[in-house]
């Protein structure tokens, strides 16, 4: 799967060191973004409430120019501070916290699927679906039969390509 971007405020996109591609907040529907940051300005704007609306649990960074700035500032609870001060500290949490969601984002099996596949395993034949044939051949096919029928396993279920 493609590296999910960064979304960031105009302001801050020049001052994040990431190797994921950075957009705009105002170019995303956010279903491309792994992580998001914003401005103590954007805080108080009210703009983390979009995200809100739009039910996703997308990691949110409040960034600031150093730690100093953080003393009295109230954050929402769904976000986290970003020190941008060029260290290599505050690029690997922005993106931790993005491989984490976009880890997140799909069933285990993918992630099989995926190995799967980069091993040159590339075919994903279903045995029991070529009109039952194979599965009629092994104990578990009462089983698989009985629970679901037998349209479940018919041949015009996976017809090759």
């Amino acid at each position: 799967m493609k590296s999910l971007n960064i979304a960031a405020s105009a302001s801050l996109i020049g001052q994040l060191q990431t190797a994921r591609d950075i957009v705009p907040l105002a170019e995303t529907d956010f279903t491309d973004v792994a992580a998001l940051v914003v401005s103590p300005d954007d805080v108080r704007a009210g703009l983390l409430s979009i995200l809100r609306n739009t039910g996703l649990s997308i990691p949110a960074f409040v960034a600031i120019d150093n730690s100093a700035q953080a003393a009295g500032m109230a954050l929402p609870k769904e976000t986290s501070l970003l020190v941008l001060d060029g260290s290599a500290e505050s690029a690997a949490i922005l993106e931790a916290a993005a491989d984490e969601y976009q880890r997140e984002l799909l069933p285990p099996f993918f992630d099989t699927l995926t190995k799967y596949v980069a091993m040159g395993n590339s075919t994903f034949a279903c045995p029991g679906h070529q009109g039952e044939r194979s599965f009629a051949s092994i104990p578990p096919d009462g089983g698989f039969t009985s629970f679901s029928g037998k349209t479940c396993f018919a041949p015009t279920c996976a017809m090759p390509m």
